[in-house]
């Protein structure tokens, strides 16, 4: 028989290592037999197709926790285009609401020839505390106007807003 390196460094004949070679994969099977049963063979075939260095197992824990937060993250920038772009549908429909109430309070201005309206004349009323009344009344108009023009103004921040909204969710 020719002698392979590992025969000639241990001195064994290529019988006695053909031996040993049945010997450990009877015990190879045995083992395989024994431990099918409690899961350990699976455990050690997942180890082999697993990474096996701590560093490696911690890095692949890394990647995972990094990957989920990643895909979090993207949901919730999601849910806040979402809650965006239905706070900019609330806020145009309010406003178109009041666009509405403008237009008919500046018909209602118009028609007065814009001097300052008075829905109630305070030398109609009979006594001060009527005329008071009537102040009051004319008073919470003028505001109301004032307020109307704000809210013009407004709009059109809004309209800069959507712009940048829109600009914002084409970007993402």
């Amino acid at each position: 028989p020719i002698l392979g390196s590992s025969e000639a460094s241990s001195g064994e004949s290529s019988d006695d290592n053909n031996t040993g070679d049945l010997q450990l994969s009877t015990d190879i099977a045995d083992n395989a037999k024994a431990s099918t049963s409690s899961g350990v063979w699976r455990q050690e075939i997942s180890n082999l197709l697993t990474p096996q260095t701590v560093m490696e197992q911690a890095q692949v824990r890394r990647r995972k926790r990094n990957r989920e937060a990643a895909r979090r993250s993207r949901q919730r920038q999601k849910e806040r285009e979402r809650d965006l772009v239905e706070r900019q549908e609330q806020l145009t429909q309010r406003l178109k609401f009041l666009e509405k109430e403008l237009v008919e309070w500046r018909m209602i201005n118009s028609a007065s020839g814009n001097r300052e309206v008075r829905l109630v004349d305070p030398s109609d009323v009979r006594d001060s505390e009527d005329s008071t009344l009537a102040e009051n009344i004319n008073r919470v108009y003028n505001l109301t106007m004032e307020t109307l023009h704000i809210i013009g103004e407004l709009q059109l921040q809004l309209d800069e807003i959507t712009k940048e909204l829109h600009s914002m969710i084409q970007m993402t």
